[in-house]
């Protein structure tokens, strides 16, 4: 019995095909200590190994409760391994509408990694952490009030002026 054999060029285009795997994954700050959000900074880090995208959105979400999504930063380099976050600007939006924050680790890092011109790409999400520094936590869900669509929206656009 003979087997059918591919063709060289066939076998590289089916290999040319083939999804490359990422190998992106954050790898700081810990998760097992809590995020200050009064800290003056936080040093968020990467591992970006063999990934086949050149940058990446970078995201503070909350799972839990009502969730919100807080854009960091956009089109960073991944190459590049690092970024420093100052949270003080998230913090004090939802300060200013008594946001409550659940007390659980609730909260993670999403990198929406792309290449540059395009929003095509796969999404990264760090472990879960815990959040101090901020007055209004609560061992119930979060509550979002009226407010804070508006706030959030105004956090947002602040990023682009």
């Amino acid at each position: 019995m003979r087997i059918p054999q591919i063709p060289v060029f066939a076998t590289a285009l089916l290999l040319g095909t083939a999804p490359i795997v990422s190998c992106f994954s954050f790898t700081g700050p810990s998760t097992s200590e809590p995020l200050g959000l009064n800290a003056s900074s936080i040093d968020i880090f990467w591992n970006n190994d063999n990934t086949q995208y050149s940058q990446l959105d970078l995201h503070f979400t909350e799972e839990g409760g009502d969730g919100f999504s807080y854009t960091i930063a956009q089109n960073l380099s991944v190459s590049h391994g690092s970024f420093t976050w100052n949270p003080s600007n998230v913090s004090n939006a939802l300060q200013s509408t008594k946001f409550k924050l659940p007390s659980g680790s609730d909260f993670n890092f999403m990198a929406m990694l792309h290449d540059a011109n395009s929003t095509a790409g796969t999404t990264i999400t760090s472990g879960n952490y815990r959040v101090t520094g901020y007055p209004y936590i609560s061992a119930a869900a979060s509550s979002l009030y009226p407010q804070s669509a508006a706030a959030l929206l105004v956090m947002a656009s602040a990023m682009f002026l």
